[in-house]
């Protein structure tokens, strides 16, 4: 179950429903994803969830739509700096 995922980032996340697991999506990309981290963990407590950013890691290369590598690279070298492990994602 995906909340939101209409390209538009929410202006605030519902809390997961206990009785099953949930991403959230809709706006989500390389430059917001830490703020939108921390918005989420505020309501999910201890919940796990996911996020879907696919459409915003991905680029038009030589006309056909890619799956960008670079741009996961830079979401994921950005929340490793974020939280203070980068010595894990270099």
């Amino acid at each position: 179950f995906i909340i939101q995922g209409t390209g538009v980032l929410p202006s605030t996340y519902t809390p997961p429903p206990s009785q099953y697991p949930v991403g959230y999506a809709g706006g989500i990309g390389p430059s917001n994803v830490v703020s939108v981290l921390e918005s989420i963990l505020k309501v999910s407590g201890e919940k796990d969830f996911w996020i879907d950013m696919e459409s915003s890691l991905r680029s038009n290369v030589d006309g056909v739509d890619s799956f960008d590598v670079m741009k996961c690279q830079r979401v994921i070298r950005r929340v490793c700096e974020e939280v203070g492990l980068y010595q894990f994602c270099s």
